[in-house]
């Protein structure tokens, strides 16, 4: 499994097990950096169960492919993803 497959099936977790939120992917192969941006911002805000997944998959992540990087941010951040990889919406 590559990177961008694992962030991609961790990605389509989070959307499974959290409703309201979009993701934003977005793989940058010069720089091996993965981007992961979720909207709304408040979705993040105080949602203790959302930072146990992220820091879980950050972990995870950080184990498998140490070469690699990632990082989430929100759509209220000074970085932002124009043109996804993959974008995923749960309802």
């Amino acid at each position: 499994m590559t990177a961008k497959d694992f962030v991609e099936e961790k990605l389509r977790f989070l959307i499974s097990i959290f409703k309201g939120v979009h993701i934003k992917y977005k793989y940058m192969p010069v720089q091996r950096s993965h981007l992961v941006e979720v909207i709304p911002a408040e979705f993040m805000q105080g949602n203790e169960d959302y930072f146990k997944e992220e820091a879980q998959i950050i972990e995870e992540f950080d184990q498998l492919f140490p070469d690699e990087s990632i990082d989430f941010i929100s759509n209220d951040s000074d970085i932002t993803i124009d043109k996804a990889d993959l974008e995923l919406y749960s309802r």
